[in-house]
């Protein structure tokens, strides 16, 4: 009588849908199932019936523990499933399995799984080869980055990424080192760079990012992930032209090419006496810190209720040793008024110091409420002097106040075919004005 074969099941990264239809039956008609815990457990619920093995501990011993177990539990008879997560010929030591049961006589058969670059390009609709964009794909691991005897040469592989995609496995705890070897190589810091977490599974996440800021960001995030650069990804990313230098936060929204289209030039100073009357002051915008912060000590304001507008100008204060009171997540006047509701301002005497250009909303909103804004002209808005920007390829504009709809308008008009973006609503509202249809009011989406 034949024996039966052990059989390595490629699961694929998630759900049981994604599985082969051999796979599948194998799986139904299992009697043990040894599986990785990276197996999703809707495959596992299959086959409730069949003996279910799992081993902890680290790679090596998991391997050692197994192959104990084989040794005991295999007889040619019951089938025996040594169920992997993803594609077993990718990166899950079938090598070592294969040589082991070679070397005790066991009869096998390999089914294959999709690999995990494949599941993050069916959550994202990324063909991972595109005529013109990506001739190759290239799947590499990031686990040996940190390794002297690692093999993998970065700086063969940075010169390649223009035409190239590349799916990068297991690198949470090492990508800060590939992403450094990258960036002395030459590779732009403002690459695009994509994470996806939970591929072919409930919950799955995508997020965008760049070479610049990937080493933060990969923090945060949970494994499993793959990590996707270069060749198609580069098409794939929303190209952005961002009209102002700080991007930051907005960076997961596409591929951010910065574009400031204004320069600050000083205009009124601040007196001391102005501070020390004054009982809360209220700051919009980093620019607006640098000026302010130039006249006064921080030490002085440290008994003033502070305002500030979006996490960025807030952070500015912060790195002065100056802790807002009221913090507004959002960047438009609307946000700071909004979070202001429940702290009493009537009969206060609120200090804004700010721009030529700034709209007086927040002084009207206040004013209605009963405080005393004294508006003082910092600096003036003034438009960059530089040459024109290339729009080729651009997929959207991002407005960062209504200066930047003013003077962008004033040298492109409304150019067609591309969307436009806007940090606030009243930038947004300013846009609609000048003719700019369907302005979405950006998101920030945090890591």
């Amino acid at each position: 009588m034949k024996r039966q074969p052990l059989y390595i099941v490629g699961a694929g990264p998630g759900r049981k849908e994604f599985l082969s239809l051999r796979a599948f039956e194998l799986i139904q008609k299992a009697d043990v199932i040894v599986f990785d815990y990276l197996v999703d457990s809707s495959i596992l619920g299959i086959n409730a019936q069949a003996e279910m093995v799992c081993f902890e501990g680290d790679a090596s011993e998991k391997q050692r523990a197994l192959f104990e177990f084989i040794k005991k539990r295999y007889n040619g008879h019951d089938l025996i499933i040594r169920l992997k997560g993803g594609e077993p010929f990718i990166f899950s030591r079938l090598g070592e399995e294969i040589d082991f049961l070679k070397e005790n006589t066991i009869d096998f058969e390999v089914i294959p799984g999709l690999t995990a670059a494949i599941g993050a390009a069916y959550e994202l609709g990324l063909p991972l080869t595109l005529r013109g964009a990506s001739s190759g794909l290239l799947i590499i691991t990031g686990k040996e980055a940190k390794k002297e005897s690692a093999i993998v040469d970065w700086s063969k592989i940075a010169p390649i990424l223009d035409f190239v995609t590349v799916a990068i496995y297991m690198a949470p705890a090492t990508i800060g080192e590939i992403s450094d070897k990258l960036l002395k190589c030459g590779v732009s810091p403002e690459m695009p760079v994509l994470i996806v977490q939970n591929a072919m599974r409930i919950g799955h996440k995508e997020f965008i990012t760049n070479l610049r800021y990937i080493k933060d960001d990969i923090r945060k995030i949970r494994a499993p992930v793959v990590i996707l650069l270069g060749g198609a990804v580069n098409v794939y990313i929303p190209k952005i032209l961002f009209l102002s230098m700080d991007y930051q936060r907005y960076r997961y929204l596409g591929r951010i090419i910065s574009f400031p289209l204004l320069r600050f030039k000083r205009a009124e100073h601040i007196s001391r006496t102005a501070v020390e009357h004054a009982d809360g002051i209220i700051f919009t915008s980093p620019r607006a810190v640098k000026f302010f912060f130039e006249d006064i000590e921080p030490k002085v304001v440290k008994d003033k209720s502070i305002y500030a507008v979006g996490a960025v100008t807030a952070a500015y204060l912060m790195d002065l040793g100056v802790k807002p009171t009221i913090a507004a997540p959002g960047n438009s006047s609307e946000s700071l008024t909004d979070e202001m509701r429940g702290h009493l301002v009537f009969g206060k005497r609120i200090l804004y110091p700010t721009s030529n250009l700034s709209a007086n909303r927040i002084v009207d909103i206040l004013t209605e409420r009963g405080a005393v804004v004294n508006k003082v002209i910092l600096y003036n808005t003034e438009k960059r002097k530089q040459e024109r920007a290339d729009l080729s390829g651009v997929d959207a504009v991002f407005f960062t106040s209504p200066s930047t709809v003013k003077f962008f308008k004033e040298d492109y008009g409304i150019p067609r075919k591309i969307k436009y973006m806007a940090i606030g609503a009243v930038t947004k509202e300013y846009a609609e004005k000048e003719g700019y249809k369907d302005v979405s009011v950006a998101s920030v989406i945090k890591i």
